[in-house]
């Protein structure tokens, strides 16, 4: 409807793209069908995350940042980065979306008992870490 934001319309474009290639990015990647870290799996087949063989209940977003987390396992993650590659926004503005969503996973696999933990890296942005 008119009027509109300019801001607002391209936002919506890169949503839409985002989604085209979500569907692509869910694809099982031929060399395998699990990611695992610590003690929780995720199955690219039936998209879930489990630890010790209970379920996390996850929201899509939440599925697709830990994911995304467990497939750079082996680095620091910067938040400008998971805003662009899970919600599509690359600004500068802050936003609290991500610090928000690591607050939730925690807390859904803590529930589930895990040795998983998503650690702030100060200043920069988050890392998985495994326990002992």
């Amino acid at each position: 409807t008119k009027p509109f934001r300019p801001s607002m319309l391209v936002m919506r474009i890169k949503a839409l793209f985002r989604r085209i290639e979500m569907e692509h990015a869910d694809s099982v990647p031929e060399d395998e069908s699990e990611l695992s870290f610590g003690d929780i799996v995720y199955s690219y087949k039936t998209r879930e995350v489990t630890c010790k063989g209970n379920k996390a209940t996850l929201t899509m977003t939440e599925l697709a940042m830990l994911r995304y987390m467990l497939e750079q396992q082996d680095r620091a993650i910067p938040r400008e980065e998971l805003l662009d590659k899970i919600w599509g926004i690359s600004t500068e503005v802050e936003t609290r979306v991500t610090d928000e969503t690591v607050r939730r996973i925690r807390k859904k696999l803590s529930a589930v008992g895990s040795n998983v933990a998503i650690t702030v890296v100060w200043g920069y942005g988050y890392k998985l870490e495994a326990s002992k």
